[in-house]
């Protein structure tokens, strides 16, 4: 399912729980919602509500619920008497999203949890049990639960789920990383590829789209002095912020772009690019995807500009490379993956 679908069954099902059991029907005076989404359900939270928060670091979602008047922080400590968390496909940041949102409530408010079947409902809705009694229900390919912040009586792994909310090191490359962005545990083999050819390659300013927690940013500047700068663009703040945290020892100049590629172009102009674009829109496999990141790429280099890209090998991605540049060449091919290098 695409967000727009996924944010259409949420409505939904939270409809249908709220009929269900009418005591998860609450005064609704201050509340937050985690991985807000622009649909029905939100808007009559908005109307129903004295005070909204509204937590989305997720760009395209972000916009769309920015247009409202909400607060796009969270809220104090203790200050909801409702707390919503809509699930996403990486279950440590939506059990991390959970502690966070238990935390905002006051000791009589309200959680409730919806997860659609695809992202790992059950599974999700089985840890949720273990914090305390919570009521489920299924409707429209979704799980729906509440519970009372003072039935909770498993502090320790609320705690443990907290904690997951904190950047934490990589296993390998020695970077802080965070549930919720890309291959979050540790760099995948793709990246770690394009990472090991970069050394003595790269000079003058730079780009890195679909930065993660700017792996390749940081293994770029180890390995090629002459760099300049450094631009990071990544749809996901998260990334964005640990990135930061990252690249804050290194004397290369960087600037932070929380960005969509897909919708907006690439704002520089730059010598070079490294990159390991997508394949996935939203949810779905598609390779469009990564071609998309290909024209950016290609738009934004100078007239003898670089790119330097890895992918899947079975990714056709060869005819719009051969579109925009006049040489390619592959300079690496290992495991499933391929390092190209194109120059315009």
């Amino acid at each position: 399912m695409s967000l727009s679908e996924y944010a259409d069954t949420y409505s939904q099902a939270l409809y249908y729980h709220h009929q269900e059991y009418p005591d998860s029907i609450v005064e609704k005076d201050q509340l937050v919602v985690l991985r807000a989404m622009d649909c029905k359900y939100f808007k009559e939270l908005l109307s129903s509500s004295n005070a909204l928060f509204a937590v989305q670091t997720y760009k395209p979602y972000a916009r769309a619920v920015s247009r409202y008047d909400v607060q796009m922080t969270l809220p104090e400590r203790q200050s909801c008497s409702y707390a919503l968390v809509m699930a996403t496909r990486d279950k440590q940041e939506t059990v991390s999203m959970i502690a966070q949102a238990v935390d905002c409530l006051t000791d009589d408010g309200l959680l409730m949890v919806v997860a659609s079947n695809d992202l790992g409902a059950g599974p999700i809705m089985k840890r949720l049990k273990k914090l305390g009694p919570c009521e489920v229900s299924f409707k429209a390919r979704c799980k729906v639960a509440h519970i009372r912040k003072s039935d909770i009586d498993n502090n320790d792994l609320l705690n443990e789920w907290e904690a997951l909310c904190i950047p934490q090191i990589h296993k390998e490359g020695n970077l802080l990383s965070v549930p919720g962005i890309f291959s979050w545990k540790s760099p995948d083999k793709g990246s770690q590829l394009l990472a090991s050819t970069l050394k003595g390659r790269l000079k003058g300013a730079g780009a890195d789209p679909g930065c993660g927690n700017g792996y390749l940013s940081f293994n770029a500047i180890q390995g090629n002095p002459d760099i300049t700068s450094i631009a990071l663009y990544d749809i996901e703040h998260k990334a964005l912020e640990c990135a930061a945290e990252n690249l804050q020892s290194c004397a290369t100049p960087i600037s932070l772009h929380w960005h969509n590629v897909l919708k907006e172009p690439l704002e520089g102009s730059y010598d070079w690019i490294i990159m390991n674009p997508p394949f996935h829109r939203d949810t779905i496999t598609d390779p469009e995807t990564g071609k998309r990141f290909i024209v950016r790429a290609a738009e934004a280099l100078k007239n003898t500009g670089e790119l330097f890209m890895v992918a899947n090998n079975n990714l056709p991605y060869l005819p719009v490379l051969r579109e925009y540049f006049s040489t390619i060449e592959t300079l690496e091919k290992k495991s499933g993956f391929r390092v190209v290098h194109a120059q315009k």
